[in-house]
């Protein structure tokens, strides 16, 4: 072998290792810029509802209604006058080009983003009027590549682990998109 096919090869490995380095560079930059600059939100602040009364009254079907929405980036109009309903049981997709305001329009029902005027409603409650997080615990979004936690089905189907030592609530989850039987067929969450 030619020793100058060595030498490329070290050349080589050595601008892509110093690419890779930058790059990762770039995003430690971005991490502590985030962490140190970004203003914190209080995400358990008491914005009228407790937790319990949620959980008793709160989503039994799902409906989110936004009302005259007008939502900005920076100082950009990103949304003006927004009127939408996503009906309870339904599956929606949501498409448009790049900087289109689908994100935005995730990050207001996830209480992510502040709108700038306008109402968005779950099940009849105001999301303005609930916290962050129990809003963020009660919505699922789903991405569009899938995402699984490494672990098993149990982790996944719980990774906050709330049902600890009950089944029965995840398999009423598998009940409703008919996966029940493949798991009781396996003996369990596995």
């Amino acid at each position: 072998m030619d020793p100058g096919y060595l030498g490329v090869a070290l050349v080589s490995a050595l601008i892509t290792n110093w690419t890779n380095l930058e790059t990762s560079l770039g995003s430690v930059d971005r991490i502590l810029h985030y962490l140190n600059d970004a203003p914190s939100e209080d995400t358990n602040r008491d914005d009228g509802f407790t937790s319990q009364e949620l959980q008793t009254n709160w989503i039994s079907g799902g409906e989110v209604v936004m009302e005259n929405v007008i939502a900005y980036h920076g100082n950009q109009l990103v949304l003006n006058d927004i009127n939408l309903v996503f009906r309870a049981g339904t599956k929606t997709a949501i498409c448009g080009r790049t900087g289109s305001g689908k994100s935005t329009l995730l990050g207001l029902i996830l209480r992510i983003s502040e709108y700038g005027s306008g109402v968005i409603t779950i099940d009849g409650v105001d999301v303005s009027s609930i916290s962050p997080d129990l809003v963020r615990n009660a919505v699922v979004g789903l991405p569009q590549d899938g995402l699984f936690l490494d672990g098993t089905v149990r982790d996944n189907l719980d990774p906050f682990k709330e049902h600890l030592g009950d089944d029965q609530p995840l398999f009423v989850v598998l009940a409703k998109i008919g996966l029940t039987d493949l798991f009781e067929s396996r003996g369990g969450l596995i």
